[in-house]
């Protein structure tokens, strides 16, 4: 998973994931009927952490 680029285009209600773990959803039309759609984009960078003494001036 590290590394690897990934879309996300949605999210789906647990119970839909619940049905999806039982029977795999095999086309897009049946995937379009339960995926809702993000209101906002956003995109996170990783910022390298440093150590740093504190500037008391």
């Amino acid at each position: 998973m590290i590394g690897n680029d990934y879309l996300v285009i949605g999210t789906v209600d647990r119970t839909d994931w619940k049905k999806g773990q039982q029977t795999p959803i095999t086309s897009i039309e049946s995937m379009r009927s339960i995926i809702h759609d993000f209101k906002k984009v956003l995109e996170f960078k990783l910022q390298p952490y440093e150590w740093a003494k504190e500037d008391k001036t």
